[in-house]
């Protein structure tokens, strides 16, 4: 059974993206609330926890859950609990309280009554096909419930699939009689129906074969979906998962969608502005696709849909309305995004057709639309539908990569694209279209870890990303006793703490749960098997401030090798999904004049140092920052694995062997035209055969402005005019900006002992690349090209002899 936390969901950001096209608020993984009553199941599930045995249906759990919930305080839970084999509820419509959460517990299905006559509005309106239509109650309603909630991680399950009691068809059935007519509508519930109720939550429940809808969000500011899963045919007619209308400051996220109709649908028809949307980190699978409209005529903008992948759906990315609904959508980004099996992946409808009025004066206008690193695998049909010459379609299009443009057919009319500056593989013509922009190469987005394999419930996906259990949670909020167990697992608010009370010697892996927050310490890890999983990588942030020439407390400098932030001198250490940050403030002390006293000359500042006993260092998915010195990998083995790296001066450096998978390599500008610095300078043993391998990476520069040519591959550093020194470093695949110029590797001096400086020169040392593209991959008699046979004894394997450790995160999240 999972801890039960304290509810909090609001804290340090999610994302790091646009200031404009995304929800406003701060987004953390929401937490359980204390139980204000527990409620034992009485029902057993029957034909594998699809329904129950028919006397059982006679025996309704709605009253005693509505007493509950309506006798609950603010900032506590209704929790329906398993009693044994006993793991089901039986509900007519509920109706929740502000600042009331309802728990659907672990292994519990809260079942969806068939009795229409327990959803009536007016007398017998529901579970019939008519002209109206909305003749039903929703199963849980709430309707100006401010910070209430809905969490699992058990199942609510609306059996849209079953007989309805006193009928020959199902909620499904009706459904499908309505299809005949845009006339005709069915009246059937809609799972959950939220209106009017700010700041509220969904989490980690799994809902299924809802009658209508899954969930509406409608009118309110303020909605978090986190880690919801919504399993539902496709067939199911009208099954929307979740529906945020009229309302701002919505995030989704961490969520599995597939269902019978639109997997997200923001609907705008009024009467307020549906803005600053967030769908992140979701994958869709079934479905008609992340869609807005088709009601407009609200206005929709500042929606941005983040990390998405998209398998088997449809449609994709859609946004349909027409003259009898319409109106303006604009700022709106979809970044990040994977399409794969999916009849339409990029849908622009303003004649949108499949509704009972297609004509009107309320004219849908689409503009401002951005797609940013989306790639389709397989093709379909892309439609591109502005209304006319005088309102068309308005996108730019950065690095869309369509895999099969063969395959992949074209419906253009009315558009202006812009282009670039990542390439565009779509072939787009059309009656009145236009194209402007250049393109260069780019990296195509990388998709193949992206399709996940449906979870069908949300404890399985909780299963699958939970990771390891923790020995330890660290927060920076916490503000009790420095251990205290919070549900089961000791927590402190700094990560030495934590550190220091793991037991000594322990054997097997130990892991540590960092929260969002920053963390000022500089810290050495001397333990074997230990694991750092952050909570978010960009929010979660171990930084220090010294640099080489910085004083310490007993008077004198830390130097180079004691300016780190994080030191690692065990073997089998391994982090995720975190910041470790050197922040000495570089720029500010370069602008010092030379005769200020409070100058650093050494401003080396090492974020952090693999050293001494360090082996078989894995770092996933984390963000390593700095200046010069930034990353000193000098001993052991290490992987890195889609990381960023940020710095200018030499900030890859030393002797150890390092492999760089899928990471991106950022260059800080240093205002120079001419010299920004210089990516690498390893200090490669001659005996060693690997030292720095780029494999399938990026070198990016910190801005546009960056002056082209000014940043070199690397140079050889040789400690103390060593002679034993043979510097390596290999870019195998990478893509290269502009920053990287012909000249591609730089020279280096070094001081023996005597005083005696020595020029190192990059052609006397093993400086290669292989298959480098963009802009910065120029040829030159400076930039020695490996052929196809060396550049695969380049291979990660061979690199850390045999040893590559599984990039899978071992967990995301602390339970």
């Amino acid at each position: 059974m999972r801890s039960t936390l304290l509810v909090a969901t609001i804290g340090t950001a999610l994302l790091a993206s646009s200031a404009f096209a995304q929800d406003t608020r701060t987004v953390t993984e929401p937490h359980f609330p204390q139980a204000c009553v527990t409620l034992q199941a009485q029902l057993v599930p029957d034909a594998g926890d699809t329904t129950l045995a028919a006397a059982d249906e006679k025996r309704p759990d709605t009253d005693r859950i509505q007493h509950a919930i309506d006798g609950c305080a603010s900032g506590r839970g209704v929790v329906l609990a398993a009693n044994g084999k006993a793991r089901a509820f039986l509900t007519g419509p509920l109706h929740l309280r502000p600042g009331v959460a309802l728990v659907v517990g672990e292994g519990v299905t809260l079942f969806g009554s068939r009795d229409p006559r327990d959803y009536d509005i007016t007398p017998r309106s529901c579970g019939v096909v008519s002209p109206k239509g909305h003749g039903c109650h929703a199963l849980i309603d709430a309707t100006k419930a401010k910070g209430g909630a809905i969490m699992g991680p058990g199942t609510i399950d609306g059996r849209g699939w079953a007989t309805l009691v006193g009928g020959t068809t199902s909620w499904w059935g009706l459904a499908e009689q309505a299809r005949a007519s845009y006339r005709l509508s069915q009246n059937c519930p809609r799972m959950i129906q939220i209106e009017q109720s700010d700041d509220f939550t969904m989490y980690d429940i799994t809902l299924k074969n809802s009658p209508n809808f899954h969930v509406v969000y409608d009118r309110g500011n303020g909605f978090t979906a986190w880690g919801v899963v919504i399993n539902t045919p496709k067939h199911a007619r009208n099954t929307d998962g979740i529906d945020p209308s009229s309302s701002t400051n919505v995030t989704i996220t961490h969520s599995f969608i597939s269902t019978g109709d639109d997997n997200v649908a923001i609907k705008a028809g009024g009467p307020t502005v549906a803005s600053h949307m967030t769908i992140s980190h979701d994958h869709f699978y079934a479905g008609h696709g992340m869609s807005i409209g088709s009601e407009t005529n609200g206005g929709a903008n500042a929606i941005l849909v983040q990390d998405l992948s998209i398998d088997g759906a449809d449609n994709g990315l859609r946004i349909k309305s027409n003259s009898a609904r319409g109106g303006p959508v604009h700022d709106v980004t979809y970044r990040d995004v994977c399409i794969r099996r999916t009849k339409y992946p990029i849908y622009m409808d303003t004649h949108y057709s499949a509704s009972a009025v297609t004509e009107g004066s309320l004219i849908p206008v689409f503009q401002d639309i951005r797609l940013t690193n989306v790639r389709d695998l397989d093709g379909g049909t892309v439609v591109l539908d502005g209304y006319d010459t005088s309102r068309p379609l308005t996108m730019t299009m950065d690095n869309v990569i369509f895999d099969a443009p063969g395959a992949t057919k074209v419906q253009a009319h009315h558009v202006r694209v812009t282009e670039g500056p990542g390439r565009v593989t779509l072939p787009l013509t059309g009656e009145d279209v236009q194209t402007t922009g250049a393109t260069s190469d780019a990296p195509v987005p990388e998709c193949t870890s992206r399709f996940v394999a449906f979870p069908g419930s949300a404890a399985a996906a909780s299963r699958a990303i939970s990771g390891p259990s923790y020995s330890a949670v660290v927060d920076a909020r916490f503000r009790g006793i420095e251990g205290t167990a919070i549900g089961g697992i000791p927590t402190f608010r700094t990560l030495g703490d934590a550190i220091i009370a793991l037991p000594q010697n322990g054997v097997g892996r130990t892991a540590i749960f960092i929260r969002n927050g920053r963390y000022h310490e500089k810290l050495t890890i001397d333990r074997p098997y230990l694991t750092l999983i952050g909570e978010n990588r960009d929010s979660t942030i171990l930084t220090y401030d010294a640099a080489a020439g910085t004083r310490t407390p007993e008077g004198g400098e830390y130097g180079t090798r004691g300016s780190y932030t994080l030191r690692i001198v065990a073997p089998d250490f391994r982090a995720e999904n975190m910041t470790m940050e050197n922040a000495f403030d570089y720029p500010a002390n370069a602008a010092k004049p030379d005769s200020d006293p409070t100058k650093l000359k050494g401003s080396q500042g090492v974020a952090l140092m693999l050293d001494m006993s360090s082996d078989r260092a894995t770092f996933v998915n984390v963000k390593i920052t700095g200046y010069q010195d930034t990353l000193f990998p000098n001993a052991g083995r290490a992987y890195f694995s889609h990381c960023e790296i940020w710095g200018n001066v030499d900030f890859i450096f030393g002797a150890g062997r390092a492999v760089f998978d899928d990471c991106d390599i950022v260059s800080r500008d240093r205002g120079s035209s001419t010299n920004n610095g210089y990516v690498t300078a390893p200090s490669t043993p001659a005996a060693q055969p690997y030292g720095l391998v780029f494999w399938h990476s990026r070198l990016r520069k910190e801005k546009p402005s960056m002056a082209a040519s000014s940043v070199t591959l690397g140079r050889p550093w040789h400690p103390y005019a060593k002679t034993d020194i043979n510097s390596s470093t290999v870019y195998i695949d990478c893509w290269m900006d502009d920053h990287i110029g012909a000249k591609g590797w730089d020279r280096m001096s070094s001081v023996d002992s005597t005083g005696t400086r020595t020029w190192n020169l990059p052609e006397n040392a093993r400086f290669y690349e292989y298959g480098s593209t963009g802009p910065g991959a120029v040829r030159s008699p400076t930039r020695r090209v490996l052929s196809a046979e060396e550049a695969g004894k380049y291979a990660p394997a061979k690199v850390l002899d045999g040893w590559v450790p599984p990039t899978t995160p071992m967990g995301a999240q602390a339970r």
